[in-house]
């Protein structure tokens, strides 16, 4: 059995003469780096930096081409769009997977790699690739000799999704400055509130579910550096409680009608994301008092004689469905409580007047 080292693979990868050698190294790397151990020694053989240059010279020479993403020469040989098309997939895995090191993810945000990404793989709505190659195509064509029936190609985990996966781990680095610019934020919090997940009668994400819940950790893991960071508003913020809530009401009508209270996994580890964001969120007290005024608005009309605090107490200990979700709920409800009581307490009398929305939307818009 032939064994592969991440440091001979990096070498290799280095010294690419053409573009099989390029995509059989990426490609083996991107593997490899699941390994922590060698993953801490590719860090220190400085992988992180090849990796990064290779991506930032090829966008540089994409941004310049005429028909973009249909062949390069940035490496000093011709790539296919097929080959292209392989190693921009494997590159994003590579990024996604070396990101788990703290060292390299802080090399990646020095570059600006954050920015990067998101411009050349998020904002863009279709696939950069718009078709297949001809080869691409007659391969997924291709015919069962025994049943003579075509076989039906494996989905391809889009490159928005794999982009998203990298912003979320390279967000999770406390670095000085804003790794995002306010557009991508803007972007992001359309991406988790958009305006029919908001009207559906299920009460939770519509489209792509995967990419809102990859959105909603990248907005969590920069506010746990700095809330503001994270260019949230008032409305923002109440959208984001009023998801939630409307989650939760779907889980329980589920439940009800299943007899199974934790038969949707997926919607509890949305709703915890949802959730994680809102306490990150909550460390900032001006955020906190919008959440706490919010919830007052939103919470069941069943509720209205319970304070804000006690209801989400109460529904943290009731979150049984999932041990991730209670945890979450818990965390916010600590943020909500801990700190500033006095303060908190008289907005709760307020119950959220003409004057304190008026001074929160300034306050938040700022």
């Amino acid at each position: 059995m032939v064994k592969y080292y991440l440091s001979d693979q990096l070498r290799s990868f280095r010294g690419a003469a053409s573009e099989a050698d390029l995509n059989q190294s990426v490609a083996l790397i991107s593997v490899l780096l699941l390994n922590a151990d060698e993953r801490a020694e590719f860090a220190v053989a400085d992988g992180a930096t090849a990796l990064g240059d290779h991506l930032v010279r090829l966008c540089n020479e994409q941004a310049a081409a005429r028909s973009k993403w249909k062949r390069s020469t940035a490496f000093g040989f011709d790539v296919s769009e097929t080959g292209l098309r392989q190693f921009v997939r494997f590159l994003l895995v590579c990024i996604v997977h070396a990101s788990l090191e703290a060292s390299m993810a802080t090399q990646f945000c020095s570059a600006n790699l954050p920015q990067l990404l998101f411009d050349e793989f998020v904002q863009p709505t279709g696939d950069i690739f718009s078709t297949q190659d001809a080869s691409s195509k007659q391969d997924n064509q291709e015919c069962d000799e025994t049943n003579s029936t075509a076989t039906t190609p494996v989905p391809e985990v889009s490159l928005r999704l794999m982009a998203l996966e990298a912003l979320r781990n390279l967000c999770y680095v406390d670095w000085p400055r804003p790794q995002l610019n306010h557009a991508a934020l803007d972007e992001l919090w359309d991406m988790l509130l958009p305006k029919t997940s908001l009207e559906t009668v299920e009460g939770g994400p519509s489209g792509s579910s995967k990419e809102e819940q990859v959105a909603c950790d990248i907005l969590a893991n920069l506010a746990s550096h700095a809330p503001r960071g994270t260019h949230a508003t008032k409305d923002r913020v109440t959208n984001l409680l009023q998801l939630l809530l409307r989650m939760n009401v779907n889980i329980r009508q589920t439940a009800r009608a299943t007899g199974n209270i934790s038969s949707d996994t997926n919607r509890c580890t949305q709703m915890a994301a949802l959730a994680d964001l809102a306490a990150n969120l909550a460390r900032d007290t001006e955020y906190s008092i919008i959440l706490i005024c919010s919830l007052e608005q939103v919470k069941p009309r069943t509720r209205v004689m319970t304070s804000s605090l006690a209801y989400l107490t109460q529904w943290a200990d009731d979150a049984n469905e999932d041990a991730g979700l209670r945890k979450s709920l818990q965390s916010l409800n600590h943020n909500l409580a801990w700190t500033d009581v006095t303060t908190k307490v008289c907005v709760q009398k307020l119950a959220a007047s003409t004057f304190l929305n008026r001074f929160l939307h300034v306050r938040a818009n700022q």
